[in-house]
Formats: C-alpha cells, sequence, structure tokens
C-alpha cells in the first residue's frame, strides 16, 4: 500500500518559497507540503529569492505546523543604508524605490550607487 502522508502548514516563510528535501528533491510551496508519515527525522530546506536559505528538522508522525524564519539577505540592508544618503539630490531620491527593487535582483546595484555617494562626498 502506498504510504500515509502528513500535511506540515510552514508559516512565517514569503509567499513562493520552495521546500526541498533530502537530497534536494523539491516536495512544494509553502503554506502547505505534504511528507509521507514516519519517525525519522527529515531536514527541510527553505529557499526563496532575496533570502538566506533556511533548514528545519521534523519528524513526520502526524499533521503539524512550524513557523521558519528566512532572513533576507545582506545586501539589501546595505543597499537600503546607502540611500538614505542619496536623498539629499532629488534624483537620487526618486529612485529609492526602485533602488530596493534592484538590489534584491543582485548586490552590484547597491555597489554601483556606492560609488556614485563617495564622488560628491570627496569632490567638497
Amino acid at each position: 500500500t502506498a504510504p500515509r502522508l502528513v500535511k506540515l502548514t510552514i508559516g512565517g516563510a514569503p509567499d513562493g518559497t520552495e521546500v526541498f528535501g533530502p537530497g534536494g528533491v523539491l516536495l512544494g510551496v509553502v503554506p502547505v507540503i505534504q511528507l509521507p508519515r514516519g519517525d525519522a527525522e527529515v531536514v527541510l530546506t527553505f529557499k526563496a529569492d532575496g533570502y538566506v536559505t533556511a533548514s528545519a528538522t521534523v519528524r513526520p508522525r502526524e499533521d503539524a505546523a512550524i513557523d521558519v524564519d528566512l532572513q533576507r539577505r545582506g545586501g539589501t540592508s546595505k543597499g537600503s543604508g546607502t540611500s538614505k544618503g542619496s536623498g539629499t539630490s532629488k534624483g537620487s531620491g526618486t529612485s529609492k524605490g526602485s533602488g530596493s527593487g534592484t538590489s534584491k535582483g543582485g548586490g552590484s546595484g547597491s555597489g554601483t550607487s556606492r560609488d556614485t555617494l563617495e564622488d560628491p562626498f570627496g569632490s567638497k
């Protein structure tokens, strides 16, 4: 007979977070995944764009709920810190919104804005 499944409800993870099981097998996407019932510990890995990968260990004996705390990647906080300085010029101030958006895609965007900030301060 087919193994009975347990339902695992995952809270605290951003929408679209993928849940991987042993061997890197994709089990599903939050908030609900199913696992074969068992007594052995299973390590789940949570991956989401713009977040640091996290893991949790569960014993899938019965339906359960767990909370996962995914941390934003460090590059985004550095980018928002430099955007405070760019607020002094009107041109950079309008790009605050897009700056936080581009920093999700890559850290190089915040690196170029950091160079832009250094030039005005260096010339004064």
